[in-house]
């Protein structure tokens, strides 16, 4: 787990955020869960990616994600 937890608006709605590093067969794999609850539900978001440039890409998409909880 790298830099501990944090936060991130998705969507109008509050996650937390969790960022792992992991390296599989000799690959470094970077993934960030993200996690709310919505009632007595759980949802989650987890993105991977192995470059910033990726993570932009992705970023891009997770930005686009509307919620209309209420």
């Amino acid at each position: 787990i790298k830099d501990g937890f944090g936060s991130r608006t998705i969507g109008g709605q509050a996650f937390d955020e969790m960022n792992l590093t992991m390296t599989l067969q000799g690959v470094t794999v970077k993934q960030t869960y993200y996690a709310t609850r919505h009632g007595a539900n759980a949802v989650a978001i987890i993105q991977s990616y192995d470059t910033d440039a990726d993570k932009a890409q992705t970023d891009k998409v997770i930005d686009s994600i509307k919620l209309d909880w209420k």
